[in-house]
């Protein structure tokens, strides 16, 4: 009767796993399944041979059979290591010719058993039993190398087993249930072997392990196709994962909770693996925020706001598509930074640079009215003297009069500085900078005359995209400076080339003496001077001229040489129009 169930239970299990053979062989790249293909192909061979031993009607093709499928059986511990080696994540023990040493002890027990003058070794004592029309080898004591064999057998068995312990422990939770398959698939044909060692069970002589190994190919069938074994490969977890501040949660292809650490779980108010296995968005308390940024092969970067007892917590919330095999998109991973702390910081600063460019304004604002009313009397002053002023007053009247004027021009300045800051809206557009150069040429023409200076202004400008009022202020910051710090007299060249990428950079090349390199970074830096020239200047026109710049999309810049001048430049996003200077 024994026989007769194994030969209609074993063409069956020799069934699944070539079954198993061949979906996993589609996923040979993945760990774990090249060597689950030959674990799985030494049981079918193993199965097939003992199948094909029963059925023959003479002793020696039974005994041929037989012989042959030690070739199989013994393999089967080693394929199975191999397998384990691969799952957990350690192929360089699978490297020649070090994994042969593992097949040593099969491969002797195996050729010991092809020839009469050793296979005592392996079969102590046997006998041939007919029943049911089918003819059995039943060995009644084993040979003395079968014992070492089984225990080297037990031993890489254990040894293999452990692996997959310790990777369950140190495993995303997805694959923790996938190990716990692999584990009764690997522990089950134990019981079934060492019943038929050691005749544990009266009057059974086969050894059914092949079927039980093909019953543990199930479960590695079930862990591949419900699973999805090798679709997410696994990925190395240690204790750094569960102590990790942010929160991390892992959906499978379904938007379903694979894993989640525990500060994604305090994040969400769960406990312990409660949403595991739960659609995203039962699971989610957050979900509708990230559902529209769910998208196969894009990764994206969120804020989101979760409201959390009497106050409200931000989190920077990364989502990244997981891949499995052929570049297929099978999950997603999402991280939670908490962020609530810095958000608060920025809002604070924001409000304090607010409070300050109101106060600043303010005090702009209101100072205007003294100096207007200290430079009317400056003037009146000069003309209410009967007598002409002696060189002493004349000089200390120029002095009142400079300091009003740079008062202004402070006040002017930061009430510019704040403008750029806190105005929400610009209208951005094309810029007609042939007008703007004009615009600021006739604001300082004053000045032009006053140093003698020769001014080269190109006759065609591209346009680019700004804000007029804000890059006159820009023209007339570089040319004054040029004027200031030029040759003497100076010589100014004022012009514009398209950059690649759709920008167009404009320029002022003075005749100056240079910059040096070391001061050439600080330039842009608020209340900066250097210490190579003797500047007038407060320090804010330069780094009023970033901020503009910048706020506009472009940037600033400069090149200088010592003894060859210096070329201050901003650039700008590129217009289509080419305009001709009035």
């Amino acid at each position: 009767m024994e026989y007769t169930l194994f030969v209609v239970i074993a063409p069956l299990a020799a069934a699944v796993s070539i079954g198993v053979v061949i979906y996993a062989w589609q996923y040979r790249g993945s760990p774990g399944a090249s060597a689950l293909t030959w674990h799985m192909i030494a049981i079918s061979g193993w199965l097939t041979l003992s199948t094909l031993g029963l059925l023959v009607q003479t002793e020696v093709a039974t005994f041929l059979c037989n012989r042959l499928s030690y070739w199989f059986s013994f393999s089967v511990p080693v394929t199975g290591f191999a397998f384990s080696l691969q799952y957990t994540g350690r192929r360089h023990w699978l490297a020649f010719p070090l994994f042969m040493v593992f097949c040593i002890i099969p491969a002797i027990a195996a050729s010991l058993a092809q020839f009469p003058i050793t296979e005592d070794l392996v079969w102590g004592d046997y006998t041939f039993v007919q029943s049911g029309g089918l003819l059995a080898q039943q060995i009644t004591v084993h040979g003395p190398w079968l014992w070492v064999y089984a225990v080297y057998a037990y031993a890489l068995t254990a040894v293999s087993v452990s692996l997959i312990v310790i990777a369950y422990f140190r495993s995303f939770r997805i694959y923790r249930r996938q190990a716990t398959w692999v584990l009764i698939g690997a522990i089950m044909p134990l019981f079934a072997n060492i019943i038929y060692i050691f005749h544990l069970v009266p009057g059974l002589y086969w050894d059914y392990s092949p079927i039980s190994l093909a019953l543990g190919g199930v479960f590695f069938a079930f862990g591949i196709f419900r699973l999805r074994l090798f679709d997410l490969k696994p990925i190395a977890r240690n204790y750094l994962v569960d102590g990790m501040t942010d929160g991390m949660i892992v959906l499978d292809e379904q938007k379903r909770v694979v894993d989640i650490n525990p500060a994604a779980q305090a994040i969400i108010s769960v406990v312990g693996d409660a949403s595991i296995g739960q659609p995203a968005e039962k699971a989610l308390s957050f979900w509708n925020d990230l559902a529209e940024y769910i998208h196969d092969g894009q990764s994206k970067q969120i804020e989101i706001a979760l409201a959390r007892k009497d106050r409200q917590k931000c989190f920077d919330t990364r989502i990244s598509p997981l891949l499995g095999q052929g570049g297929r998109y099978v999950g997603y991973l999402i991280t939670l930074h908490d962020i609530t702390q810095q958000k608060q910081i920025e809002e604070e600063r924001e409000r304090l640079i607010d409070e300050l460019d109101a106060f600043a304004h303010t005090v702009a604002h209101d100072l205007r009215n003294p100096l207007n009313a200290i430079h009317s009397l400056v003037g009146m002053l000069s003309e209410s003297f009967e007598t002409p002023l002696n060189d002493k007053q004349e000089l200390y009247l120029r002095v009142i009069h400079r300091s009003v004027a740079k008062t202004f021009s402070i006040i002017q300045d930061l009430m510019l500085l704040s403008g750029v800051r806190t105005t929400a809206t610009l209208e951005v557009g094309p810029v007609d900078m042939a007008k703007v150069v004009t615009d600021a040429y006739q604001r300082l023409e004053p000045m032009i005359q006053e140093y003698d200076a020769e001014i080269k202004i190109s006759e065609a400008w591209p346009s680019a995209r700004g804000y007029a009022p804000w890059l006159e202020e820009v023209w007339v910051n570089y040319l004054s400076n040029a004027l200031k710090y030029g040759g003497q007299p100076p010589t100014i060249e004022l012009g514009a080339d398209e950059q690649p990428k759709g920008f167009v950079r404009f320029w002022v090349r003075d005749n100056g003496p240079g910059i040096l390199p070391d001061d050439q970074a600080k330039l842009f830096t608020p209340f900066t001077r250097l210490s190579q020239v003797e500047l007038e200047g407060h320090g804010l026109g330069l780094s009023i001229v970033r901020r503009i710049v910048e706020r506009l999309g472009g940037q600033v810049g400069m090149e200088s040489e010592m003894g060859k001048g210096s070329l201050f430049f901003f650039t700008l996003p590129a217009d289509e129009r080419v305009l001709k200077t009035p």
